[in-house]
């Protein structure tokens, strides 16, 4: 189906990691699969492979324009490249039902003013993250309540479910059961500029790597 590809447009980078600033004070890690340049059209792009469990339907396409995933690979190209030549990032959607496979390019152009509003809600997220730090920082295991990072309550059964589910029912102040990993949990690292998340298990009470 993409077998002329290199006629299109010239692979640059895979799988490239990084910073890039946001503020004077803030900068972004990013990690994204592939950075193009359209021989004919298009100019820079990022190109992402993403996959549905489920033919690729309308609701699936109309999610990405606006997701702050999208707005940081093009941010990226932004800081990489001549403004008038980045056009912004490509979806490569591949949706897999059973013996039934679909397959659909997403293009998502990324204006000046579009990318404006991506970095205010960008910052509005930082902002918020910040804040609940410093609440954080705040709370004791004596509250009665942990009165930091509040729960995304619409969320909970989303993914087939959150492993914190019964954390959140049974712990009114995580802090007060924060001594040891959980039986069954793992503590995650998650390092942008490695290929592989570094893990941490415990066994018989010591953490090991």
């Amino acid at each position: 189906m993409y077998k002329r590809d290199f006629d299109e447009f010239e692979v640059l980078y895979t799988e490239i990691a990084g910073t890039v600033p946001l503020t004077e004070d803030r900068k972004l890690h990013f990690r994204q699969d592939a950075i193009c340049k359209g021989k004919h059209t298009y100019g820079y792009f990022s190109l992402e492979h993403k996959t549905t469990g489920s033919s690729i339907s309308r609701s699936w396409t109309q999610q990405w324009p606006l997701k702050t995933q999208v707005g940081c690979y093009t941010h990226v190209l932004y800081c990489l490249f001549p403004s008038e030549e980045v056009y912004g990032v490509r979806i490569n959607g591949a949706g897999f039902l059973k013996t039934k496979f679909s397959f659909e390019r997403i293009p998502i152009a990324k204006t000046k003013n579009s990318m404006q509003v991506w970095l205010w809600n960008t910052l509005f997220w930082l902002d918020q993250i910040q804040w609940n730090m410093e609440l954080l920082n705040e709370c004791k295991e004596s509250d009665e309540v942990m009165m930091a990072f509040p729960m995304n309550t619409e969320s909970c059964s989303k993914y087939f479910g959150c492993p914190y589910h019964d954390f959140c029912l049974a712990w009114h102040n995580p802090l007060k059961n924060c001594d040891e990993v959980p039986m069954g949990m793992k503590q995650e690292y998650w390092d942008p500029m490695l290929y592989r998340p570094v893990h941490h298990e415990m066994e018989n009470g010591v953490i090991k790597e």
